[in-house]
């Protein structure tokens, strides 16, 4: 079924929503959607609603609504991915992949060893194409929320953004032998089983309010993970150092070595695998 993401809460018991001009024109010339056919209607609460179309011919559709559910796709953690800027249009690929395995946001990282350096003029241009990447495969993948993609920050700036408002901030490392993936989730494991024994158990939408600039970050019962994926060639031993310093967790993705493409995605598998699945 057709899903569609809405700016504004609807409010609870409401029973039409109006759409704006942009999403009236999705429905109308894009999908070419008749009175009596049915989407799935998302708000940023990830509440959904079963909407029905009743004037498809009109310059602002109105839907009937059924009463609101929580999603269920959400997972009950909170990752960001903070990449490292890649050659190419690699970013494009990374947004959708991360956004299917349930990513909340993502920060492009400028790095020491970035071969990309993105024009000021460019910037907004940018983000703006990557926002559009990341809702289009949260609708593809029936999310409950668009992630969002951020401008892009330095490396310092991401990583003390990152430390002072996550509970683990990881940095995979090529050169790490001490410590694995797994070894540093445990802590995590190991609360989020004392707090929600049973993970089909509902925990409802997520209404707090983020506590930075960064958007839809919050501190729930779940936790929240930052990952940092170096740029092709990796980051800078000076780099690893000093998000040390600031409270990162350097650790070992295993015994190959993975392009930058490859690794946010394969972090944010092992990650859904612990914290949702397992």
């Amino acid at each position: 079924m057709t899903r569609l993401f809405v700016d504004k809460r609807i409010e609870h018991g409401a029973t039409t929503h109006i759409l704006d001009d942009s999403d009236s024109r999705y429905i109308r010339d894009v999908l070419r959607m008749r009175s009596g056919e049915r989407l799935i209607l998302c708000d940023p609460d990830s509440t959904e609603y079963e909407a029905i179309v009743t004037s498809p011919g009109s310059k602002h559709i109105e839907l009937t609504l059924s009463p609101g559910r929580a999603n269920q796709t959400e997972p009950l953690y909170r990752a960001v991915l903070y990449q490292g800027l890649p050659k190419g249009d690699k970013m494009s690929g990374i947004i959708q992949k991360s956004v299917e395995l349930g990513v909340s946001g993502i920060v492009p990282v400028s790095c020491a060893r970035s071969i990309v350096k993105i024009d000021p003029g460019d910037l907004r241009e940018k983000t703006t194409r990557w926002q559009k990447i990341s809702h289009e495969a949260a609708r593809q993948s029936e999310r409950g929320r668009v992630p969002w993609v951020s401008e892009t920050m330095s490396f310092r700036e991401a990583i003390e953004t990152a430390t002072k408002q996550s509970d683990l901030t990881l940095i995979p490392w090529e050169e790490e032998s001490g410590k694995s993936l797994a070894e540093a989730l445990e802590p995590l494991d190991n609360k989020r089983r004392c707090q929600n024994p049973n993970p089909d158990d509902d925990i409802g939408p997520d209404l707090s309010d983020p506590e930075r600039s960064l958007p839809n970050i919050s501190r729930r019962e779940g936790p929240l993970v930052s990952i940092f994926i170096g740029p092709e060639g990796g980051f800078e031993k000076k780099e690893v150092a000093f998000a040390k310093e600031c409270g990162a967790v350097s650790v070992s993705l295993g015994k190959r070595i993975l392009r930058t493409e490859t690794a946010g995605i394969a972090v944010l598998s092992m990650l859904l695998y612990r914290l949702e699945l397992l």
